[in-house]
């Protein structure tokens, strides 16, 4: 293992266990742009292939700089490079449970690989229960709603069809606790997914069905309570305009106004 300057463009990304590699990028290009690199990208010097530190060479590149510092290994096989990414993004706070538990699934399913749950915990420095709770999690989501998890940085940014990651355990945690059919599962995500929910209306939704609703009905209360939401946020806007535009930023003033041009006879 050694330490050498390279052009970031000569590089090649594989798979990172993160799926946040855009996110807060911006960030990041200013840190390196005050400070520079504090910690070294490694890369697999037999190919070129990036071990871990996708995010901070991806933020050179967009900066132009020509030459960065790597940590170079040689020999490493996918197995071993897997595992090394893994355990840089734990050590930096980077990895949700349900990414750790993705990763530990192809890890233990993939026919490349020969390596039990025991020796993942322990490259790790993690406890096997930790591990295997992790797998669970990602085991719990449904085959088919796997590729549609994401991590979304802005709530703005969020694509039609996404499933935010951080939704996944307050879905998992309705669905122990209701008992949800197959059907029920695939419904929630369809709506997650389609129309965007947020953690705020699972909970509604959670709520409700705790009450004894079905989770078709459920689902409709939710949409009313966000069409009353948004027609109130309307009406609030609309009445903050007339208030500019009238002059009269007290909301009781603004409201004998509005009744004494109705009732110019009223008495007040």
């Amino acid at each position: 293992m050694e330490i050498k300057y390279i052009n970031p463009n000569d590089l090649k990304f594989r798979d990172n266990v993160r799926w946040r590699v855009d996110s807060d990028m911006h960030e990041l290009m200013e840190s390196i742009k005050q400070l520079g690199i504090q910690s070294p990208p490694m890369i697999n010097s037999d190919d070129n292939t990036i071990i871990y530190g996708h995010r901070r060479i991806e933020a050179a590149k967009k900066l132009g700089l020509e030459k960065i510092q790597v940590i170079v290994r040689t020999g490493i096989n996918e197995e071993e490079a897997t595992i090394l990414n893994l355990a840089e993004n734990e050590q930096r706070k980077g990895v949700s449970s349900i990414e750790l538990g993705r990763v530990i699934f192809d890890l233990l399913n993939s026919n490349k690989f020969k390596i039990s749950l025991k020796e993942i915990a322990t490259r790790l420095g993690r406890t096997e229960t930790r591990i295997k709770s992790c797998l669970e999690a990602y085991k719990r989501v449904p085959i088919k709603w796997r590729p549609n998890i994401k991590y979304i940085a802005q709530p703005r940014s969020r694509k039609y069809g996404e499933i935010p990651e951080g939704m996944i355990l307050p879905v998992m945690n309705l669905n122990r606790r209701l008992k949800l059919t197959a059907n029920d599962l695939d419904l929630l995500f369809t709506k997650i997914s389609k129309d965007k929910l947020s953690i705020t209306q699972i909970n509604l939704i959670s709520i409700l069905k705790g009450k004894g609703m079905s989770l078709k009905e459920a689902l409709k209360e939710v949409d009313l309570y966000e069409v009353s939401r948004l027609t109130f946020i309307s009406l609030k806007t609309e009445l903050s305009e007339a208030q500019k535009k009238e002059k009269i930023f007290g909301k009781q003033a603004f409201f004998s106004k509005i009744v004494k041009d109705k009732y110019d006879n009223l008495i007040f």
